[in-house]
């Protein structure tokens, strides 16, 4: 009788304890089912995958400018007198800012894979700006400290936005056309009909559908367009950052220009590769624009 009376409990000990450690499965599985991130992650990877294999061979532009970035610091040699020079120090300041832009290509590049068009113009604007900055200091020495020293107070902060004004002059070829597309990044991020109305306006979004779509790259030309304007304005952020650094690098520039120009080429010819596709969307957009 005892040992029957222990196998009975024995027995919905073991039924409790599965039945616990499927309600525990289950609700962990529930939990994870219901993490929006999780899903949004699964989702942006797919968008990813999809990214790089239409891209192809195209993808290795982006490479190319990240070892650009990544070696013209390497090959400078700055005087030791940055504490009295505003030149040197301006020079120091402007080889660091080149990573800025460099970080920016990448995670640029990252969010617009994921389909994150619209946020990767803000990335882009960043990276525009900080190349503008650089350049004003390059032109003007002195104001390297003013941009160091901004974080010391409101008055410095203060002092800091009032010196660097109009960074893209109309009489710097290169900074005039960084500056156009600086604009249209800006519109990009602010909460303005530029910036949020897209959102609702996906092709194939219901008329009664009130939510949105978190993604808005919505074809692969406007995949391609994006990733290829991306290159080609990093590639004049990198002939700016070539005039200020030259002077610092002397003969060991010869490798690196020529490997730049080398890059230009292919994005020529990978920019005349997708222009028909790009071009068909474009007028695709206004037909439909004409018909609405």
């Amino acid at each position: 009788m005892r040992v029957r009376k222990v196998l009975w409990f024995s027995a919905a000990v073991g039924l409790v304890g599965y039945a616990t450690y499927r309600a525990h499965r289950g609700s962990r599985k529930m939990e994870t089912a219901e993490r929006s991130v999780l899903r949004l992650a699964a989702e942006e990877q797919k968008n990813l995958d999809h990214a790089m294999a239409f891209l192809g061979d195209t993808y290795d532009l982006l490479t190319d400018l990240e070892r650009l970035y990544d070696t013209l610091r390497q090959l400078c040699r700055l005087p030791n007198d940055a504490d009295n020079n505003d030149t040197t120090f301006a020079a120091g300041l402007n080889g660091n800012l080149m990573f800025i832009c460099r970080r920016q290509l990448t995670l640029a590049t990252l969010t617009l894979f994921r389909g994150y068009w619209n946020d990767s113009q803000i990335q882009l604007r960043k990276a525009l700006e900080t190349c503008a900055f650089a350049a004003r200091m390059g032109k003007h020495p002195h104001m390297a400290r003013i941009w160091v020293q901004a974080g010391i107070s409101d008055e410095a902060f203060e002092k800091f936005r009032k010196a660097f004004t109009k960074l893209f002059p109309d009489d710097d070829p290169q900074l005039k056309i960084l500056g156009e597309h600086y604009d249209a990044c800006s519109k990009a991020m602010h909460s303005s009909i530029y910036g949020v109305a897209h959102y609702f306006a996906h092709p194939r979004r219901k008329p009664t559908n009130t939510s949105i779509d978190v993604f808005d790259v919505w074809t692969n030309a406007k995949l391609v367009e994006t990733f290829i304007t991306s290159i080609s304005l990093h590639l004049i952020m990198l002939r700016v950052f070539e005039r200020l650094l030259a002077a610092y690098a002397a003969n060991r520039m010869e490798p690196w220009i020529s490997e730049l120009g080398t890059a230009e080429q292919r994005f020529r010819d990978k920019h005349k590769h997708w222009q028909p596709l790009i071009l068909a969307e474009t007028e695709r957009l206004k037909d439909a624009g004409s018909k609405a």
